[in-house]
């Protein structure tokens, strides 16, 4: 019996997804219920790892929608210094897939101190957060069976799009919801033609990117989640160093070590925006020969649509959307050449570190060893 791979989870996005909004209300109606039941100063997800990228991916939306400023916070930082400036009228909600993050535990007892309650989100409910948690909630995707979440994110920052969608009707906004769901649906069905586009460019330039070992990802608006998530799946699977920036901020200072040698991915989502990501891939050709542009094909010059760097997507929608075609480009990417270079196992030293200072409590580890990371 074949192993299941990272390639497969990606193809099963759609179906998790759609798998979620069939059961909105079981999953969705209780966390948007406890939302609307009173006004909140601000909305704060404490996340690590893919569910901080894909907080960051719902957060345009969630800020736009719900009418209040939205915060995206690692659990270390929250747990340590920013749940002193948390109160009763902060709606916190920690993110974490597998309910087995050490930090996650200590930010839900943070927030439980600062007067908050302590709410949980994951895709595993009976797990060793919940254990801290005063409300449980599930996003509804389910266990991944690689290491590397792939479906975790794009579902996790469609529930908490639905989410907000929700606490909006809930208030009077009417039709809210339905745009939200017609937003994603739209972009979940043409996954497979995103991916296909996807494999095609990963063909076309296949030799540069099994050189790549410095890179960037530049993103902006929803597309600054997808930059970071990109990034991180890059480095976690490929085993090089990626980093990820807003689309204009790397110009002042991370752009100043540029050269040759490096590959950047320039994210152009398609709205106000565009001219800019071309100005902004325009620029980077002159530095190095590796310099990719994601956006979709209806938006490409005849010039763009002939180079082989610029990866056209057979879709076009409208932010904060865009993410959902753009992500899977970088999950192929990633998938496609940690594969192809067995990548995925860590240095032997990484194991080592694992057992001075690990992320996951002991009784995932007695379950699921660092190896499977």
């Amino acid at each position: 019996m074949s192993k299941t791979t990272m390639r497969d989870c990606i193809e099963m996005t759609p179906a998790a997804v759609r798998g979620q909004i069939e059961r909105a209300d079981e999953l969705i109606g209780g966390l948007a219920a406890a939302f609307a039941a009173r006004t909140w100063r601000r909305l704060v997800l404490v996340a690590s790892g893919s569910s901080y990228t894909a907080s960051m991916c719902a957060r345009p939306y969630l800020a736009q929608t719900l009418g209040i400023p939205v915060e995206v916070m690692f659990p270390f930082t929250f747990a340590h210094y920013e749940s002193k400036l948390t109160g009763a009228d902060d709606f916190v909600i920690v993110v974490s897939q597998s309910g087995a993050s050490v930090n996650c535990i200590d930010a839900l007892k943070a927030v439980a101190a600062a007067g908050a309650v302590p709410r949980l989100l994951t895709t595993i409910t009976d797990c060793d957060c919940a254990r801290v948690s005063d409300e449980v909630y599930n996003w509804g995707c389910g266990e991944e069976a690689v290491g590397y979440v792939t479906f975790g994110p794009m579902s996790l920052a469609t529930y908490l799009m639905q989410f907000a969608a929700r606490v909006a009707e809930l208030g009077g906004a009417q039709a809210t919801l339905a745009a939200c769901v017609a937003g994603i649906e739209r972009a979940i069905a043409a996954h497979g033609a995103v991916l296909e586009a996807a494999d095609a460019f990963v063909a076309r330039v296949y030799q540069q990117l099994m050189q790549m070992d410095r890179v960037y990802v530049l993103g902006c608006g929803s597309n600054y989640g997808t930059a970071l998530e990109g990034a991180l799946k890059i480095g976690e699977t490929v085993k090089v160093l990626a980093v990820a920036y807003e689309q204009d901020e790397f110009l002042h200072g991370p752009a100043l070590q540029l050269s040759p040698r490096y590959t950047a991915f320039v994210i152009d989502g398609g709205d106000e925006t565009t001219a800019h990501a071309r100005r902004v891939h325009q620029a980077l050709c002159k530095v190095m020969p590796n310099a990719y542009l994601v956006k979709p094909e209806a938006l490409c010059s005849e010039e763009e649509l002939a180079d082989p760097r610029v990866v056209a997507l057979p879709i076009e929608g409208d932010e904060p959307f865009t993410f959902l075609y753009c992500l899977p480009v970088f999950q192929t990417v990633a998938s496609t050449l940690s594969s192809d270079l067995d990548s995925l196992p860590s240095h032997p030293l990484y194991y080592e570190m694992n057992k001075v200072i690990d992320f996951r409590t002991e009784e995932f580890r007695a379950e699921h060893p660092a190896e499977e990371d």
